[in-house]
C-alpha cells in the first residue's frame, strides 16, 4: 500500500471511530435515562432525553469528517522526520518541481520506520468512551434499585420535574349529536358544558411519574384513561351532570386533581301551542264554515314531524261512536324568532260531522332527536255542531257523554267553583270575575231546575213563590183583596197538575227538597248579580239539605258476615282481671332532615380548628350539592386545598378564609325571631324593677 493510500485509510478509520463513539454515547445516555426514569417513576421522558442527547453528540461527530489533509497536518506536527512535507505524498510526482520530487522521495524513504498509525490521537476517544460507560453503569444501577420516593423527592426538584404526579391540563372535546346541527367545541375550564348525548373525549396532560390515570365521577363511576403519546385519553357519552375529578397514580399512591363540573344541556321536547281555535266552539247546523287551525311549535334543535290528531264523536246515548283521524298541516312557515308556524283548515262537513256531533283535536310534534324523538302536544280544542232539536243541557267543555241521562254539575262542585272564584278574585279583572260568577249561577240554575222536577215544577215560573227574593219581607206588601169563599170540594179532589201531588215523595222528603230548591234560588240570585261571597252560605245550606234527603232515602239491609258475641257486662265489669287485655301502643318516630347539614359542617370546618379529616368530610358533603350549584365548586376546591395543607402539617389560613368567604353568601336568610322590645318603659315600671332587684332573696 502506497503512502497516499495509507493516508486515505487512516482518515477513514478515524471517521469510523468517531461515529462508533457517537453511537456508544446514544446507547449509554439512553441507559442512563432509563435508570433515572425508573428511579423517578417516569421512564419514557428520561429515556427519550438520553437518546436525544446521544444523537446530538453523534451528529456533531459525524459532521466533523476527517480528511487525508487532516491526517497530513497531524503527522507534520507529530513526526519531525517528515520535515512537514507529508502533504507531498498526496500529489502526483509528475506535477511536482524537481526539488519537491527530491523531498517527496526522502519522505517516502522514512515512511515505514515512522509507524504512522501509532501516532494518531486516542485520548479524546478514551475519555468519551469512559464517560459513556460510566453513565451506562450508573443508569443500570438506578434501574436495579427501582423507584425510590425518597430519591425522587430529592432529585426531581433539581431536574425541574414534579416529585409526584401533577395535572397540567384537562380538555374536553365535545362532539354534539348529528341531528342537533351544532358544531364541535372544546371545554377547558372549571365549568364543562356538553349537549345531551354528545360524544365526549377527555384529554389529560400530566407531569411527573404517572403510571396510571382515571376519571372519577360524583356518581361513583370511574373511567380509566389510556396513554396517547404525552397525554391520557378516554371517550364517553354525555348522560347526566356530575363532578369530574382526575386521579393520577404513581408507585407511591394516587394524587387527585380539582373537581370540574360537567353540565349537560338537555334536549327538551317540543313546545306546541294552539293559537286558534281554543276552548269550545259551537256552530249552528246548516252552513258550517271551515275552521282555521294555527299552531306554534318550537324546539331546541328543530321540529321534525307535526300532525293534527282528531277524534269525532257522533250519536247519542249508548250509540255514541268515536272515529280517530290524523291530518298533516297544510302550511309550515319558519318564524324569525324561532320555531314554526303551522296552519291547517278543518272542513267539518267533509269530515262527516252533523247536528249534535263533536270534534276534539290537538296538535302533536316531534323533534329530530335519535333514536327516540321527543314528543310534545298542545291542549285540546272542541268543535261542536249543536242540535237545535234536542233539549238544552249543561255545558260540559271537554266531556263527551256516552250515556243518558244528561249530567249536571253537583252542588259540591258549585261550592268548589265559588270558593275558587273568591280565591282568584284579586288577580282577575272585573269583567272576567263577573263572567265566571254568572257561569256558576247558570250551573246553579240548571241544578235547581233538575231538582225542581221532583217537586212537579216543569217551568221556572212554577217554582216556589218568593224563592228568587232574598229580602222579600222588606218589600211593600200588596193591598188586601177580598177573600173568596173556600171550595168545599178542595179537600176531596186529587189535582194532578198541582206541584204538591205531582210526585210520590214522602212529605218530609218533599219539605227538605223544597227548602234545598229555595236555597238554590238564593244562591243563583247572588251569583247572577256577581256576589259569590253572599251565595256561598246558601250553597252550603242546599248541600246539607240534599245530603239529608239522600240519607233518608237509603235502604238498609242486614249485614251478612261475622257477628261478634254479646259482651256480658255484668260478669266482666269491675272484676279487675286484665289477663286478656293488651295495651296497644303505636309509636312512630319522625326524624327531621336537615337540608343544610353539609353547609353547616363546612362552616364548622372553615371557622374552627379543623383537622384534615374534617376538611375532607366537609368537601365530600358538598359534592352532591355542587353538582347542581356551580357556586359551590370554588368552595369545594378551597376545602381540598385546606385538607392537603393540614395533611402536610401546616394550616392554610388563606384557604380557610376563602372557603368561609365563599360559603356564607350561599346560606339562606334566617327566619325572623321575636326579640324583646327596647322601647322606653314607664317610670312606675322602672321603680318596680329596681325594687325587685334590690329585694333580698
Amino acid at each position: 500500500m502506497s503512502p497516499a493510500e495509507e493516508l486515505r485509510a487512516l482518515a477513514a478509520r478515524v471517521t469510523r471511530a468517531r461515529a462508533a463513539l457517537g453511537v456508544t454515547w446514544v446507547a449509554c445516555l439512553g441507559l442512563f435515562g432509563y435508570g433515572l426514569g425508573t428511579m423517578l417513576g417516569a421512564r419514557l421522558p428520561f429515556v427519550a432525553g438520553g437518546v436525544v442527547a446521544g444523537l446530538v453528540l453523534l451528529w456533531r461527530e459525524a459532521r466533523q469528517r476527517v480528511t487525508p489533509m487532516d491526517v497530513v497536518r497531524h503527522l507534520d506536527r507529530a513526526v519531525p522526520a517528515f520535515e512537514e512535507s507529508t502533504g507531498l505524498l498526496l500529489a502526483e510526482p509528475a506535477t511536482l518541481a524537481p526539488v519537491a520530487q527530491l523531498q517527496r522521495a526522502r519522505v517516502e524513504a522514512r515512511w515505514p520506520a515512522a509507524s504512522v498509525g501509532s501516532t494518531l490521537p486516542r485520548t479524546r476517544a478514551r475519555i468519551g468512551l469512559a464517560l459513556g460507560l460510566l453513565a451506562a453503569a450508573v443508569g443500570a444501577g438506578l434501574a436495579l434499585l427501582g423507584p425510590s420516593p425518597r430519591v425522587r423527592a430529592t432529585v426531581a426538584p433539581l431536574l425541574g420535574v414534579p416529585a409526584r404526579p401533577e395535572l397540567r391540563r384537562l380538555e374536553l372535546a365535545v362532539t354534539p349529536p348529528p341531528y342537533t346541527g351544532a358544531r364541535a367545541h372544546v371545554e377547558d375550564g372549571d365549568e364543562l358544558v356538553a349537549e345531551e348525548g354528545a360524544t365526549l373525549t377527555w384529554r389529560v396532560r400530566a407531569a411527573g411519574p404517572v403510571v396510571a390515570a382515571r376519571l372519577a365521577f360524583s356518581s361513583g363511576d370511574t373511567l380509566p384513561l389510556a396513554r396517547d403519546g404525552a397525554d391520557w385519553v378516554v371517550s364517553g357519552v354525555a348522560r347526566v351532570p356530575a363532578l369530574v375529578q382526575v386521579l393520577l397514580a404513581d408507585s407511591a399512591g394516587v394524587v387527585a386533581g380539582d373537581e370540574r363540573r360537567l353540565a349537560i344541556r338537555p334536549d327538551r321536547p317540543p313546545v306546541v301551542t294552539l293559537v286558534q281555535p281554543t276552548g269550545r266552539t259551537e256552530f249552528l247546523p246548516g252552513r258550517v264554515p271551515p275552521v282555521t287551525v294555527e299552531v306554534l311549535a318550537t324546539d331546541d334543535y328543530g321540529i321534525g314531524d307535526a300532525t293534527l290528531a282528531l277524534t269525532i264523536a257522533s250519536g247519542k246515548g249508548e250509540a255514541v261512536k268515536f272515529e280517530r283521524k290524523t291530518l298533516p298541516f297544510a302550511g309550515r312557515t319558519r318564524r324569525p324568532e324561532g320555531g314554526l308556524r303551522l296552519t291547517a283548515a278543518l272542513d267539518l262537513t267533509a269530515l262527516g260531522l252533523g247536528p249534535g256531533d263533536e270534534l276534539y283535536f290537538h296538535a302533536e310534534a316531534t323533534d329530530r332527536r335519535t333514536p327516540a324523538p321527543g314528543r310534545g302536544r298542545s291542549e285540546t280544542a272542541f268543535l261542536v255542531i249543536t242540535d237545535t232539536a234536542a233539549r238544552p243541557r249543561a255545558d260540559f267543555t271537554g266531556m263527551v257523554l256516552a250515556a243518558e241521562p244528561e249530567y249536571f254539575r253537583s252542588q259540591r262542585q258549585i261550592i268548589i267553583d265559588t270558593e275558587k272564584l273568591l280565591a282568584d278574585r284579586r288577580r282577575l279583572v272585573a269583567a272576567e270575575f263577573n263572567a265566571r260568577s254568572n257561569e256558576i249561577g247558570a250551573d246553579q240554575g240548571l241544578l235547581r231546575l233538575r231538582y225542581g222536577q221532583f217537586l212537579g215544577e216543569e217551568f221556572e215560573e212554577e217554582a216556589v213563590p218568593g224563592a228568587g227574593h232574598e229580602d222579600h219581607d222588606e218589600l211593600p206588601m200588596p193591598a188586601a183583596e177580598p177573600v173568596a169563599p173556600a171550595d168545599p170540594r178542595a179537600g176531596l179532589e186529587h189535582r194532578h197538575d198541582d206541584p204538591e201531588n205531582a210526585t210520590l215523595l214522602g212529605q218530609s222528603v218533599k219539605v227538605r227538597l223544597k227548602a234545598a230548591v229555595n236555597a238554590m234560588w238564593q244562591a243563583e240570585l247572588h251569583l247572577r248579580v256577581h256576589e259569590p261571597e253572599r251565595a256561598l252560605p246558601f250553597e252550603y245550606q242546599a248541600l246539607e239539605l240534599l245530603k239529608s234527603v239522600q240519607q233518608e232515602a237509603r235502604v238498609y239491609v242486614q249485614r251478612v258476615g261475622f257477628e261478634p258475641p254479646p259482651i256480658e257486662v255484668a260478669r266482666l265489669r269491675l272484676t279487675g282481671k286484665l289477663d286478656d287485655v293488651a295495651s296497644r301502643v303505636r309509636a312512630s318516630r319522625v326524624e327531621a332532615t336537615d337540608s343544610l347539614a353539609a353547609l353547616r359542617a363546612a362552616l364548622v370546618a372553615a371557622a374552627g380548628a379543623a383537622t384534615a379529616a374534617d376538611a375532607r368530610a366537609a368537601a365530600g358533603g358538598l359534592v352532591p350539592a355542587a353538582v347542581n350549584d356551580p357556586r359551590l365548586l370554588a368552595v369545594l376546591h378551597a376545602f381540598r386545598r385546606l385538607a392537603d395543607s393540614l395533611a402536610a402539617g401546616r394550616d392554610c389560613a388563606p384557604c380557610r378564609e376563602d372557603a368561609a368567604r365563599r360559603l356564607y353568601p350561599l346560606l339562606p336568610v334566617p327566619a325572623p325571631v321575636p326579640v324583646p322590645s327596647t322601647g322606653a318603659r314607664s317610670s312606675l315600671a322602672e321603680r318596680f324593677l329596681r325594687r325587685l332587684e334590690a329585694a333580698p332573696r
